[in-house]
């Protein structure tokens, strides 16, 4: 992932890529005024260690932003596909695909942000519409993103169409024509040092 990044010609003289641990990042104290943690603190087993981190390199005054999906019911779309992997495939990894969405409780991201220091915090609810063309190409090139990926590869052609009918039939009130237009919602915490 950093490889790619530090590949694009649009981010390489702006920004210097390094690659650490979310509970012990490789940074002095207050060394940056923002902090952006973008749906990555739900995927991180000890998310009051990330935070604490977070404050640590963070500057008097310095702004932390946090977002987090909200639960799997706010979210159609991967709803479906967790569903649809778990009749096609398991429950192991359904799980793994609803686990991007295990925290989604505001009392809970905000009683975490403010035990480790923060004050000011606020959380607002950010609703958008995910758009794709395609249900053919958008489910098989979501689920090749996921910790599942390999599981499905390993299905015939008739079984991972199955997947991609199963989420299609579902989300008919999200489809628009061969594409959908589903509603994905996220916590976003923001708060001060």
């Amino acid at each position: 992932m950093l490889a790619r990044a530090r590949a694009s010609r649009e981010t390489a003289a702006a920004i210097e890529w390094r690659m650490g641990n979310a509970t012990d990042m490789p940074f002095a104290d207050a060394t940056f005024d923002c902090v952006i943690c973008q749906h990555g603190l739900q995927f991180i087993p000890h998310k009051a260690a990330a935070v604490s981190e977070m404050h640590r390199v963070l500057a008097d005054r310095g702004r932390v932003v946090i977002s987090v999906w909200r639960s799997i019911e706010h979210c159609p779309w991967q709803a479906a596909i967790a569903d649809a992997v778990e009749r096609n495939i398991g429950s192991e990894q359904a799980t793994q695909i609803r686990s991007a969405f295990s925290f989604g409780d505001a009392d809970q991201l905000q009683q975490i942000i403010v035990a480790e220091g923060f004050r000011g915090v606020e959380i607002r609810v950010e609703r958008e519409t995910i758009r794709h063309a395609s249900m053919a190409e958008y489910v098989p090139g979501y689920i090749s993103a996921t910790p599942v990926a390999a599981a499905v590869a390993g299905l015939d052609k008739e079984a991972q169409e199955k997947i991609t009918t199963d989420v299609r039939d579902a989300l008919a009130a999200y489809r628009v024509g061969d594409g959908l237009a589903a509603p994905v919602e996220a916590h976003v915490a923001i708060g001060h040092r």
